[in-house]
């Protein structure tokens, strides 16, 4: 997964990794570092996903009960722009 793209969402906030030594610089390295030693660096495309899958895969996410208990409202533009960015 590509964390190259820059979105409204606030990862150092979120998790409180401001705290960490180095900050929100060293934290996103780590993360780069740790998807590349497990095999998951790339985005979706890279792991052959296909922009016409999206809207699938949009739907399936909408329907999965998980979603459906989320505690954050997520409409199926926010899934799909999620998938679009994860690309």
């Amino acid at each position: 997964m590509s964390l190259a793209y820059k979105t409204d969402f606030d990862l150092s906030s979120s998790l409180r990794l401001s705290a960490c030594r180095g900050g929100d610089a060293q934290a996103i390295a780590a993360v780069r570092k740790l998807l590349t030693d497990i095999g998951l660096a790339g985005g979706l495309r890279s792991h052959g996903v296909k922009e016409a899958q999206l809207a699938a895969l949009t739907d399936q996410a909408f329907a999965d009960p998980c979603h459906q208990t989320n505690p954050v409202p997520v409409t199926k533009q926010d899934l799909h722009r999620l998938y679009e960015l994860a690309m």
